[in-house]
């Protein structure tokens, strides 16, 4: 496109097997296949002069040929390329963590893991034991697990944008003042999903949830994220005491592994993390679907407010059905 910059990066938690267009937003989730790599290295190697007459010629050239068969992520932006590189980057982050994320309403933490290949032990390991002068060997092994990546298909880009992901990007890499938050709920979130060790899972999963609906580091966390949770997804009496039964609930799970208590350890459960963990991205959509309303975290807490004292706001545009919200709850269960 004439005037427009292209960013394009690869990753390794996508498989594309169908293009993802984010539309005006000028950005998609694709694969790059052998015959456009290649001539994209001839046009960098005919066009660009550095590619032609410098050390660089073979860098580049090679460079743009390794993108063959590879998932990318791609964003055009008007202006020059030292100026849209910022940008260009975090909508990469943004548009990479939350196609990730939106696994979460099809496959759980332990699936995701295996098919990203991800296990305590990450790299292939050899132990050996060696005895007095040799006479006892003994070895065993174990091999990084292989990795495939989330296949990004119809019925994948169906899920994303049914439930609102488009506009969370948007406002994940727009000016908005809830954008900072929601960029670093959807990180932590992301950092907990990729980790195989539950009880850094669930810290990070709560830093997740407070980086979003804490708004005082005075603030009590557990009444205050059961109460605004409670009040932004639920519809009736009845669901927003189950949401703030649910958000306390984790909340003693991450208090034992935070402070050591074993009687609260013991309600470690990956059912309530799977639980929290829809909750949160609920909670990031419902979020950037009322982003126009709620243009501040200060609006956000004067309207849960005056829903806890009965006030006249309106419940806020859910993006996505209500099934959704039960099925999240439907994990704490018998918990």
């Amino acid at each position: 496109m004439s005037g427009h910059s292209r960013f394009m990066r690869t990753t390794w938690l996508l498989t594309a097997r169908q293009t993802l267009d984010f539309g005006d937003f000028e950005a998609r989730v694709r694969c790059i296949g052998t015959k456009e790599a290649a001539d994209l290295a001839d046009l960098a190697r005919k066009r660009n002069v550095f590619s032609r007459h410098s050390w660089e010629k073979n860098f580049y050239v090679d460079r743009l040929r390794q993108f063959s068969e590879r998932t990318v992520i791609e964003v055009d932006r008007a202006g020059d390329p030292d100026k849209i590189l910022v940008e260009a980057r975090v909508a990469a982050d943004c548009i990479e963590w939350l196609c990730t994320l939106s696994s979460v309403f099809a496959i759980s933490r332990a699936s995701l893991q295996r098919q990203l290949g991800i296990t305590e032990h990450r790299a292939d390991v050899i132990d050996f034991v060696i005895g007095p002068r040799f006479e006892y060997l003994k070895s065993s092994r174990r091999a990084q697990s292989p990795r495939t990546g989330i296949p990004v298909d119809e019925r994948f880009i169906r899920r994303f944008r049914r439930l609102g992901f488009p506009s969370l990007v948007q406002t994940c890499v727009s000016s908005h003042a809830f954008s900072e938050r929601l960029r670093s709920a959807t990180k932590w979130l992301l950092a907990s999903r990729l980790d195989p060790v539950m009880e850094a899972a669930v810290v990070k999963s709560s830093i997740a949830l407070e980086s979003l609906l804490i708004a005082s580091d005075t603030e009590p966390l557990s009444r205050s994220l059961s109460e605004r949770a409670a009040f932004i997804l639920g519809k009736d009496f009845v669901e927003r005491q189950n949401l703030a039964q649910a958000i306390k609930r984790f909340y003693d799970m991450r208090s034992g592994i935070v402070h050591g208590n074993k009687r609260r350890q013991k309600t470690l459960s990956s059912e309530t993390l799977e639980g929290i963990d829809r909750l949160i991205l609920l909670l990031c959509l419902a979020i950037a679907a009322n982003a126009n309303t709620i243009s501040t975290m200060e609006d956000l807490v004067a309207w849960c407010e005056e829903r806890r004292w009965g006030g006249s706001s309106k419940g806020l545009y859910l993006p996505f059905k209500p099934s959704s919200i039960r099925n999240a709850l439907q994990c704490f269960r018998g918990v």
